[in-house]
């Protein structure tokens, strides 16, 4: 047989009423004490509505009126989630529990915003960041999405947290300062390593590197063209230019080939100069020994 008590307490103390009201049956119990918390499901609740699930029963049910499950709270495992249904109960939409996987299955969910325009929509609200990401137990901020400025900017930060290494900004300076970038390859050894094609309109070389003028110093010695007949001769190349089969085997440094390539114009002109020295002087001589 069920039980049904009931018990209703005014207090008087100091002026003040506290209702203190209890509904009990063999299922249920409600209660509401003195400094107006009610429980259901327990005799101690410890906030304004304590809900606690009788014999490992889920907490809380919602349904339409059509008996369709809309949402429920539930501590079944010792794990409390929420979870929220579609329009016939039937699929689950939304779930957030504690410690086992929490998903949203809704066509577009927006945060910040109520009119989502894509799967996620963010909108930071009087000027704050719209997403920050921080490493799991640690106040370390990882990554930042920005739109405070007006121009949306997208940073990475450094292992500590401190300092951003890549930032990608739609107006401002973006930049990449952690590690090696590749393109068209995972497995960059370079600073930027492509693999494929590269395209600019200019191309400059602002680091230390030393160029070719030496070549025209008075102490510079000009290799013996004779000299260098026979390393061509034998190597199939110029003198401190790599072959071909290097090159194709370890590449070639831009800056440094084209100082080197420098150097061999440079030569080249002051063996030019020489010869039209020498071809001057035979003019030279012939036209004197004709007017003789």
């Amino acid at each position: 047989m069920t039980r049904i008590s009931y018990v209703l307490m005014v207090l008087l103390t100091g002026g003040h009423q506290a209702l203190k009201a209890q509904v009990t049956t063999s299922e249920v119990k409600v209660e509401t004490t003195s400094n107006n918390y009610t429980g259901i499901g327990s005799t101690s609740p410890t906030a304004t509505l304590s809900l606690k699930g009788l014999n490992n029963n889920r907490v809380l049910d919602g349904y339409n009126i059509s008996d369709d499950l809309m949402f429920m709270i539930n501590t079944l495992s010792g794990n409390p989630y929420i979870s929220f249904y579609n329009a016939t109960g039937v699929v689950e939409l939304l779930k957030l529990s504690t410690v086992g996987s929490s998903f949203i299955k809704s066509s577009q969910v927006a945060i910040g915003s109520d009119s989502p325009t894509a799967t996620l929509t963010l909108r930071g609200i009087s000027n704050n960041r719209v997403l920050d990401g921080y490493q799991g137990g640690t106040s370390k901020l990882m990554f930042m999405i920005n739109t405070s400025s007006g121009w949306p900017d997208f940073s990475l930060y450094n292992n500590l947290g401190t300092s951003v290494s890549v930032k990608l900004n739609s107006n401002g300076d973006s930049y990449f300062n952690g590690g090696n970038l590749g393109i068209g390859t995972t497995t960059p050894g370079y600073k930027l390593d492509v693999n494929g094609s590269l395209n600019a309109n200019s191309l400059y070389n602002s680091g230390q590197l030393e160029w070719s003028d030496f070549v025209f110093n008075e102490d510079y010695d000009l290799p013996d063209l004779s000299l260098v007949e026979k390393y061509i001769e034998k190597n199939g190349h110029l003198p401190e230019i790599p072959s071909e089969s290097e090159v194709i085997e370890n590449g070639y440094n831009i800056g440094n080939m084209d100082a080197k390539l420098l150097q061999k114009i440079e030569e080249l002109t002051l063996y030019v100069i020489a010869q039209n020295k020498r071809i001057k002087h035979l003019e030279d001589e012939v036209s004197n020994l004709r007017k003789k």
